[in-house]
């Protein structure tokens, strides 16, 4: 599951408040901070995930979850989400809601087939569910950025060492 972007900010002011700030010694850069929790207080009201990346998430989803269902349907059935025709109209906020709906129900999904034994169509569940959450851990990994840690390490902003 994803946290909301509201609970992501609150993180990060969060952090600002009881950790970086009070270690700022510098009152230009302690001023910088304090700026940085006013422009994210201010912007987070207007910033919503982007809609496409949480459409697709929702499609991949759905897909796996009816294979599955196609190989076993004996399968417990999840609650009734947003039909077809809503999630092309959903907004980002709906669409994080049934990703995180169709997350939970794939993880019961696992859980049943993992009860069940690995053989035939249940084996094949078993295969399908494993790859479904493979893709979506590369497509995770596509959208994260390369950290940096040698920047971090340095305690530098502007590339300059400050040791």
């Amino acid at each position: 599951m994803n946290n909301s972007l509201d609970r992501l900010i609150g993180g990060i002011i969060a952090t600002l408040r009881a950790h970086v700030i009070p270690n700022i010694t510098d009152g230009y850069a302690r001023g910088q901070a304090i700026g940085v929790i006013d422009l994210l207080n201010n912007v987070a009201p207007r910033l919503e995930w982007a809609r496409a990346p949480l459409a697709e998430a929702v499609a991949e989803r759905r897909s796996a979850i009816r294979a599955v269902r196609a190989l076993v349907p004996d399968a417990p059935a999840g609650e009734a989400g947003l039909t077809d025709q809503a999630v092309a109209s959903a907004s980002s906020a709906e669409l994080a809601a049934e990703r995180d709906r169709l997350d939970g129900e794939i993880a019961d999904l696992i859980a049943w087939t993992h009860g069940r034994g690995a053989n035939g169509d249940v084996a094949a569940a078993i295969a399908l569910l494993r790859q479904h959450v493979h893709e979506e851990l590369k497509r995770d990994m596509k959208l994260t950025k390369t950290p940096l840690f040698a920047e971090i390490s340095k305690a530098t902003g502007s590339g300059q060492d400050h040791s």
